[in-house]
């Protein structure tokens, strides 16, 4: 496949952008990408000083991971928009979500503004939902360019429901501006089959939508894990612990199987707060649950090895990259459709309903009760990962997205 056209790309922050740039670069991909601060220097005065101010000694690993050697010469920095949106998350963004809400719309429209001054002589504008306000948009289209917007969740509408919380549909939240840059793309490109789904659910046209599923950056050898046939089964949840991501359900399940007398015990390896419901659940109860908090990359190993099965029964997701860690590793899974990672029933995985403690606890005792099972669906899911969540095969799906777009174009779409 030849380079293809000249592709602009933009994201703010934490992303799958950088490493989705850089595979597209090794496919051979024409691709540029305008991204937040980039520093010459890692070890610089300015890095340790903003590391300070914002509490965040791992600023350092995030920002290596926006310098990656494809990005060499690809990479164009633009600091201002990040800038304001870090000033306004520490102070007015702490104050409560319609506050945090409307800082991420206002920085993301100052990504944007900086944003269009680099559109003339590009093709294709690869953008991030939310991005292509501040007349990033309006402008890539008067230059004749083509759209792509790239969305990682659900609907917001659908998110708002099944969590049962109001604010994604407010005007002060930026999911407003992520829903204008959805509507005004030629091809709206989502990670999943479920986030596809949602939209079409609410009214988008569905000749619009693309799937294109990430590829998934680390994964975890199963070559050696040892599966349990006895004793305590040891189940595993790994990311940010909340609501959203089914915290209650999860912990619901385990109350279940405690008053049943199935011997089973959950970590959870993520950061949490001492004041949610769930913790105090566990807590009051002695539950045979262990919070670990936030640990690296290179100890999650250690903590998967651990483990026989994933639970991840998330309210909404778009794309679980832990959750497919965990497969990597041959954990079995059990999760929501909803998470939006594609499970064969009983092969690769398991699927439970959404706010349903008694379905996951009715899972987890078939499994204590049949082990076998558990290394069977974790193999199987190892070995989906590894052969159909590569960023090599991403790169060529979305080569065959910027193609398309092209083709449109020469035909006057």
């Amino acid at each position: 496949m030849s380079a293809g056209p000249k592709v602009l790309m933009t994201t703010l922050g934490r992303s799958h952008f950088n490493v989705a740039a850089s595979a597209l670069i090794r496919n051979g991909a024409d691709v540029t990408l305008v991204q937040g601060w980039t520093p010459r220097n890692l070890n610089s005065l300015m890095v340790r000083l903003v590391a300070k101010i914002i509490g965040r000694q791992s600023i350092v690993s995030g920002l290596a991971k926006r310098m990656t050697p494809e990005l060499e010469g690809h990479s164009i920095s633009t600091p201002w928009g990040e800038l304001v949106q870090t000033g306004l998350f520490l102070t007015v963004g702490r104050m409560g979500v319609f506050f945090y809400r409307l800082s991420a719309r206002i920085a993301f429209r100052v990504h944007g503004f900086f944003v269009r001054k680099y559109l003339s002589g590009y093709k294709i504008f690869h953008v991030k939902s939310g991005l292509g306000r501040g007349g990033a948009l309006k402008k890539a289209k008067e230059l004749g360019m083509k759209v792509l917007v790239d969305h990682c969740t659900p609907h917001p509408a659908f998110m708002q429901k099944s969590a049962a919380r109001r604010g994604y549909d407010e005007w002060w939240s930026f999911w407003r501006d992520v829903m204008a840059d959805c509507n005004e793309a030629d091809i709206l490109m989502v990670g999943s089959d479920f986030i596809r789904e949602t939209f079409v659910a609410n009214g988008y046209p569905e000749h619009k939508i693309r799937v294109v599923p990430l590829g998934v950056l680390k994964t975890f050898s199963n070559e050696a894990h040892k599966y349990s046939t006895s004793g305590t089964l040891q189940l595993i949840y790994t990311g940010g612990w909340k609501y959203e991501k089914g915290a209650d359900d999860l912990i619901g399940a385990i109350e279940m199987l405690v008053s049943r007398k199935v011997d089973v015990h959950l970590t959870i390896v993520g950061s949490y707060s001492l004041g949610d419901r769930s913790v105090q659940r566990v807590n009051a109860q002695s539950l045979p649950v262990t919070f670990v908090g936030h640990v690296s990359q290179d100890l999650l190993p250690k903590y998967l090895a651990g483990a026989d099965v994933y639970v991840f029964p998330s309210l909404y997701d778009g794309f679980a990259l832990s959750a497919f860690e965990g497969m990597s590793a041959g954990l079995c899974l059990i999760a929501t459709r909803e998470s939006s990672i594609p499970v064969r029933e009983g092969i690769t995985g398991y699927y439970v309903p959404t706010h349903a403690p008694q379905a996951i606890a009715d899972r987890v005792e078939y499994l204590f009760k049949n082990r076998a099972e558990i290394e069977r669906v974790g193999r199987a899911a190892a070995k989906m990962v590894s052969t159909d969540y590569t960023w090599e095969r991403y790169a060529k799906n979305v080569r065959m997205v910027y193609h398309e777009l092209m083709n449109d174009m020469d035909k006057g779409a």
